[in-house]
């Protein structure tokens, strides 16, 4: 925004079944330094934290478009270290029915890791493994592909195991998919996936950190009269 000064309010978030536990402690270390001074590139900044805002993950990512969600959905964000499911009726989240499990990314990874390890006693640099979950494959020998791919089907098959624990059915209800387990959904499920969205943007989960502030400031201003 061209700012050197400001009052910022973070807007930021927590896994679903975490916040209310969390919320509180997690809003007192992000707000611990009151006022901040930094130089970045040579320019120097001056900040005043005067509020914090805690969200739950998943749901900011599909808030914005929640008046669009009809019917049954569910909201599954698969980040790095943790996959949280949301069930919607509505664009409305049901109470009783937000889901953290430590399934993320990271996850997969060692998976993958102990999984190649195992079938051929040698190492398999991150880069690989990074790169066969985002594109599907990578230049390696296809015998080593065939290894990952496999290790990668059974986890997204887990997955969906999981979601249907949690109330997921394919045939009634829509999925939206955020985070970086996305990718490993695109490249490796073989099911259906016509009822099934990707919010691929990156800054989904922020933005809609971004959009609750925003509608909760307006509200204040509108309580107090000041709009």
């Amino acid at each position: 925004e061209g700012l050197t000064e400001a009052d910022v309010i973070i807007a930021a978030g927590l896994p679903l079944t975490w916040t209310s536990g969390q919320k509180a402690d997690f809003a007192a270390y992000l707000s611990k330094n009151k006022e901040v001074k930094y130089t970045f590139r040579n320019v120097d900044y001056h900040i005043r934290i005067c509020d914090i805002k805690i969200y739950p993950q998943g749901y900011s990512a599909v808030v914005p478009i929640k008046s669009t969600l009809k019917g049954l959905s569910m909201v599954a964000d698969i980040g790095n270290g943790t996959m949280n499911t949301l069930y919607l009726v509505n664009g409305k989240p049901q109470s009783g029915k937000m889901f953290t499990e430590k399934f993320g990314t990271y996850q997969y990874t060692l998976a993958i890791r102990e999984g190649f390890m195992r079938k051929t006693r040698r190492e398999l640099n991150d880069y690989i493994i990074d790169e066969v979950l985002q594109t599907g494959t990578a230049d390696i020998p296809d015998s080593d592909l065939e290894i990952i791919t496999a290790i990668a089907e059974e986890y997204v098959a887990e997955i969906f195991r999981r979601l249907r624990e949690h109330g997921y059915d394919e045939s009634t209800m829509k999925l939206y998919v955020c985070g970086g387990g996305g990718c490993l959904i695109k490249n490796f499920y073989h099911g259906n996936l016509d009822r099934v969205k990707f919010i691929d943007n990156i800054c989904a989960a922020a933005k809609g950190y971004e959009y609750l502030a925003d509608v909760y400031l307006r509200a204040e201003a509108k309580n107090e009269g000041r709009v």
